[in-house]
């Protein structure tokens, strides 16, 4: 049995379920095919560290910890050997994260490491380290009626030097003191991972974007300790590169690739295409509100 999904503008024929992704009607163009088998040799998942990763004869290779073994070929082929404990949830993690962002890279898209939603300007981007709030401010702009258009991987498609932005998949992760500020229920949810209090959760298509965006505002959210309300800051010139740099999903896998010249083309067209600001957060939030209301007010300028 096999299954077509949709993500982003690219159509992947899987034998396995994949969590979260759309289904589609069985179509002739195919961008990716998934082969996945569950394996009894257990050895090759015991590695010391949570993952390991390697480049060579122009495929990629990852191995998560007792989870998957995912070797990417040919640019459209994906092979994954996983353990009968994984959950889909697991496989599926890593798979439409670092191996899913190898074949944007090798299809010349550009991935953002930013939620993001559907605004009448277009698309809004919202980034930061781990613990800045980027889910808990995409689920909040939810709650109040927006249209996610990604959780975690902004893909940018440059056709033609044409920026164009594609809908992921209508599921987020959310963490579950998230979860709690934002009074959504976990019971029914899935863990995204064994060792992480993170849950896979359904969005409505309702609440799903389904248009093709151009880009608007990418805010990059940051602590700062002298603060008792967020605010913002404007980013100019030579300076939004950094932003995009520091924010480009798997940005160590540029350089084994070997397309620093293709990346740093789309870096500088996506600059000049895009507003980069600085949006700085208490230590301590006490109200989601504040921040929401505040990037929400910015961008409706």
């Amino acid at each position: 049995m096999h299954y077509n999904y949709k993500i982003y503008d690219l159509i992947i024929k899987s034998n396995i379920k994949i969590a979260g992704l759309l289904e589609v009607d069985i179509i002739n163009k195919i961008d990716i095919n998934i082969s996945a088998n569950k394996i009894n040799n257990l050895d090759i998942l015991k590695i010391d560290n949570p993952y390991k990763y390697y480049f060579e004869n122009n495929g990629f290779n990852l191995i998560i910890k007792d989870i998957a073994f995912y070797k990417v070929s040919d640019t459209n082929n994906i092979n994954i050997e996983y353990s009968e404990l994984s959950t889909l949830e697991e496989i599926s993690l890593f798979l439409l994260g670092s191996v899913l962002s190898v074949i944007l890279y090798q299809k010349k898209y550009l991935p953002i490491h930013a939620s993001s939603i559907e605004t009448d300007k277009g698309c809004v981007f919202f980034s930061g380290d781990s613990g800045m709030g980027k889910s808990t401010t995409l689920n909040s702009f939810i709650k109040k009626g927006y249209k996610m258009v990604s959780d975690d991987i902004t893909a940018l498609s440059f056709k033609d030097n044409n920026i164009e932005i594609y809908p992921s998949f209508p599921r987020t992760k959310i963490w579950k003191d998230t979860a709690d500020k934002l009074d959504i229920e976990i019971e029914s949810l899935n863990k995204i991972h064994r060792d992480m209090d993170k849950y896979s959760k359904p969005i409505d298509q309702l609440n799903f974007s389904n248009k093709v965006l151009k880009p608007y505002i990418l805010y990059e959210i940051k602590q700062h300790e002298n603060i008792s309300l967020p605010f913002i800051e404007n980013v100019n010139g030579i300076d939004k590169l950094s932003v995009l740099n520091r924010n480009t999903y798997r940005y160590q896998y540029i350089e084994d690739m070997k397309i620093k010249r293709e990346y740093f083309k789309q870096i500088s067209l996506l600059a000049e295409n895009i507003q980069i600001k600085m949006i700085y957060r208490p230590l301590e939030l006490n109200s989601v509100n504040d921040l929401v209301e505040i990037i929400e007010k910015d961008f409706k300028l």
